[in-house]
């Protein structure tokens, strides 16, 4: 696969992560895509570590299910 051809797989993720909630499609973005630490969204949002933390994983999951029920 070249840089020009499109990967299926992250616009299947793509697709499905602009179906969650608006706040989630944010904190998804922050953590895995502009690479912001926990910490520092912490700091952005001003809730606690283990929020973001159970936030994080509760996306993470989520968004694993709607893919492989995508495919």
């Amino acid at each position: 696969m070249t840089a020009e051809e499109p990967d299926p797989q992250k616009e299947v993720l793509y697709e499905k992560l602009s179906e969650l909630p608006d706040a989630d499609q944010e904190l998804y973005r922050l953590y895995f895509i502009e690479e912001y630490s926990q910490e520092e969204i912490v700091k952005m949002k001003g809730v606690s570590q283990n929020t973001i933390s159970k936030k994080l994983r509760r996306i993470a999951k989520q968004l694993t299910e709607m893919c492989r029920n995508a495919v």
